[in-house]
């Protein structure tokens, strides 16, 4: 749904590639943000992209060269790529493009890509770009590998529904109707709630009442 009719989606999955350990919703957030960035690069042009997954063994010089890829060991890695044929990125746009509230787009929020910086460094993992004006992008995010067998955790519903929030919780976001339903949503869980309607709202609000906030939505 997120991928226009003139655009091709392929896949092209590694059918031997061993676990991850991981949340899957998470990993579903990084690859459906890679490919909405893509098919946006892409516009209303005819264009490709390739979703694609590998097993590599990445020294340090490597991953040196990696976002968050100093802070992570030698190794085996699973690479989920995703590729397009877009308008592509130059340096200056690349050297700032997983800093929060930096977008291209005129109707971006610009934390899209940070926090998908956060959940890979989340999984100890780091992410690769490689991009030129005018030829395509592509996003390979890399995962350490594991041989612990897939578990499922079973979640006691009834600890969750008798769960009570504390504190207050600052919602922040410049559409009215998403503040409001979260608002009657962090309301349900015992929260205090303040709101505010951008960005330099959320700042400003934050710094007058950090002392009893306890979240930031």
């Amino acid at each position: 749904a997120s991928v226009s009719s003139n655009i091709a989606l392929l896949v092209k999955l590694d059918s031997k590639l061993p676990g991850i350990e991981g949340d899957a919703s998470q990993i579903q957030q990084i690859i459906l943000n890679f490919i909405v960035n893509s098919a946006e690069a892409i516009g209303a042009e005819s264009g490709e992209i390739k979703v694609t997954t590998e097993l590599v063994q990445a020294e340090r010089s490597f991953l040196d060269d990696l976002y968050n890829g100093v802070n992570l060991p030698e190794g085996e890695y699973v690479v989920i790529e995703v590729k397009d044929s877009g308008c592509g990125m130059d340096r200056e746009t690349q050297g700032n493009i997983f800093d929060p509230f930096f977008s291209t787009k005129e109707t971006g929020t610009g934390l899209g890509l940070s926090a998908i910086l956060g959940i890979v460094r989340g999984h100890n993992g780091a992410i690769q770009l490689l991009s030129e004006p005018g030829e395509g992008t592509t996003f390979r995010v890399l995962i350490p590998s594991t041989d612990r067998p897939a578990t499922a955790r079973a979640v006691d519903t009834g600890e969750v529904e008798e769960w009570q929030g504390e504190g207050s919780v600052l919602v922040v976001d410049d559409d009215p109707t998403v503040r409001e339903v979260a608002s009657e949503l962090v309301k349900k869980l015992h929260f205090d709630v303040i709101t505010a309607n951008n960005g330099q709202d959320g700042v400003n609000t934050f710094r007058k009442h950090h002392q009893r906030i306890t979240a930031v939505l």
